[in-house]
């Protein structure tokens, strides 16, 4: 027997949202509404995340404005995303996960 599944949907309008690694959550913020946490995303579960997000069939790019802080933060994530290349990749010990 299939085990049933269950979908939860909700709607908060300019929410912030944000990763929390000291307990493995997702935390959708509003000060009107309160939160949401999804707790169980670890590292990689995010990191494959903001990939989709900005890498998949219907990246974010097509609705995300061009307003300096998105430029800001864009450059940000292309350091950040450098830095963890420059020092984390090794030919000699990659390995899948």
């Amino acid at each position: 027997m299939l085990t049933p599944s269950v979908r939860y949907e909700f709607y908060m309008s300019g929410c912030h949202a944000y990763y929390h690694l000291g307990d493995d959550s997702v935390n959708f913020h509003t000060c009107d509404e309160g939160t949401i946490s999804v707790n169980g995303i670890n590292a990689n579960n995010m990191f494959s995340l903001a990939k989709q997000a900005l890498c998949g069939h219907q990246p974010v790019f097509a609705e995300l404005s061009t307003g300096k802080k998105q430029l800001d933060e864009a450059k940000e994530m292309v350091t950040a995303l450098n830095n963890f290349i420059d020092n984390s990749y090794n030919p000699e010990q990659a390995k899948d996960d």
